[in-house]
């Protein structure tokens, strides 16, 4: 009788041993997961962050292009403003991608 209690003690043993590798297993699955989304959406906000910088320079050139007489009137003073409006942006770049 003992014997046979000794051997169920170890069969429960057995199968809780191997339950809990399983769900350990599965637990380091959904982690791995979570870092892979974790690292999508950073590398998604990053890519927004680059599609932005990019659009404002572009946007600023686009309206520069379309009236070219106002900026005529402004005795060529659009190419420097334009200067400095894509210096800040590209200071403004360079600390986005420093802060992530």
């Amino acid at each position: 009788m003992l014997a046979a209690q000794q051997k169920q003690l170890e069969e429960i043993n057995s199968t809780l041993e191997s339950r809990i590798e399983e769900a350990v297993a599965e637990l380091r699955k959904k982690d791995d997961i979570l870092i892979q989304q974790s690292r999508l959406t950073s590398m998604g906000e990053m890519i927004s962050n680059i599609a932005h910088q990019w659009r404002q320079p572009l946007n600023n050139i686009g309206l520069i292009v379309q009236s070219p007489a106002a900026c005529l009137q402004g005795k060529r003073s659009f190419g420097r403003e334009l200067d400095e409006d894509i210096a800040d942006y590209n200071e403004g770049s360079s600390a986005n991608f420093r802060n992530h």
